[in-house]
């Protein structure tokens, strides 16, 4: 199948789409209830609070899993919602790990029309999703160090800039200066002191309103920041739990209306602190 599929150019760098730079959607498609996602989710609140992480349940492993996983990338693609998918799960046996081997996952990466990053969870072995994605992670922490800038790092760099505008413009108005002081002692140019004059004032004036704009920047970043976050904050799924609320799972899915409840099957009750498993 490899050898298949490289045939047909999926794997060729030319149709590999480039990973944006700093998105503010972000999809996963694995487990609801793994600790991949528990990963790349706590990952992204660290580097990148301002993105809001949009998960499609799949199964990772079994024979539901290839679909799954292809619904979840047609969706993402379809919808366009997110500027970047992660898919992937924790590590595993080659078995467990065989979903993301399928021809089916790999011509639905290869088709989407928003960037993929694969994330297997294998640090050796390649999957063949990962050959046709458009970004290779071999962990999905790692994935999502990749999908996303260091927020740190950004504002490190501001602040830099901003000490090294600063230092230049300093610099500069001091050259300048000593050049016009010089010339003013010149009998030939006694002249034109004035406009030279004004010329310094308005250098200043010009400092005044780059550093004004500098730090109504840095502000403006801020509050959004600030208010990115707190979106974040309300978009958690598990924000009901924390307020007493409980979930019903059966068959590893979140049953969110009646209609999709079976009376006759086993199911389970999560709340905040645990989960509890009904026998039928």
């Amino acid at each position: 199948l490899k050898a298949k599929l490289k045939a047909e150019g999926l794997f060729e760098d030319q149709h590999k789409k480039p990973l944006p730079k700093f998105p503010e959607q972000i999809g996963v498609v694995t487990s609801a209830t793994g600790a991949a996602f528990q990963d790349i989710r706590s990952t992204l609140e660290k580097r990148w609070p301002l993105a809001n992480v949009k998960l499609y349940h799949a199964s990772v492993q079994g024979v539901n899993a290839a679909p799954e996983i292809v619904q979840g990338i047609e969706y993402f693609s379809s919808t366009k919602n997110v500027e970047v998918v992660i898919i992937g799960r924790g590590g595993g046996s080659l078995e467990d790990l065989w979903p993301f081997n399928e021809e089916a996952v790999a011509r639905a990466v290869f088709n989407s029309k928003v960037p993929i990053i694969s994330a297997v969870g294998h640090e050796v072995d390649f999957s063949i999703s990962d050959f046709v994605a458009d970004g290779r992670a071999a962990t999905p922490t790692q994935a999502a160090v990749m999908a996303v800038p260091d927020i740190n790092e950004i504002r490190f760099l501001i602040e830099d800039h901003s000490r090294k505008l600063e230092v230049h413009t300093s610099g500069a108005i001091d050259l300048y200066k000593d050049k016009v002081s010089n010339l003013a002692k010149s009998h030939a140019l006694q002249v034109v002191k004035q406009k030279i004059e004004s010329a310094g004032t308005k250098i200043r004036s010009l400092r005044q309103t780059l550093e004004h704009r500098t730090v109504s920047l840095l502000h403006e970043q801020k509050n959004q920041l600030t208010k990115l976050h707190h979106i974040l904050d309300k978009n958690d799924p598990n924000e009901p739990l924390k307020k007493g609320f409980a979930r019903v799972w059966q068959d590893n899915k979140w049953i969110r209306s009646g209609g999709s409840f079976n009376n006759k099957d086993t199911f389970e009750v999560e709340w905040k602190d645990q989960k509890v498993k009904i026998e039928r």
